[in-house]
């Protein structure tokens, strides 16, 4: 129970929120082998089912046409 209420802190925090953000771009760009930005996003733990919610992506084409992006949301 304690663990439990440990990670919803966590996840909660700014400094989680701004390296999970960090994180999931590197991944993503190097995954995708183009530029990707994201904004911000919202993690909901309260159901059964958690959700996130994307904000402000950007996903870059391949050098040398990464601009105009290829996916603007």
């Amino acid at each position: 129970m304690v663990m439990m209420i440990g990670v919803a802190l966590l996840l909660h925090t700014e400094r989680f929120h701004v390296y999970a953000l960090r994180i999931a771009q590197q991944e993503v760009s190097q995954a995708l082998g183009s530029g990707v930005e994201l904004r911000d996003f919202d993690l909901h733990l309260s159901s059964l089912s958690p959700t996130l919610a994307l904000y402000g992506v950007v996903v870059h084409g391949a050098a040398p046409y990464s601009d105009p992006p290829l996916l603007e949301a």
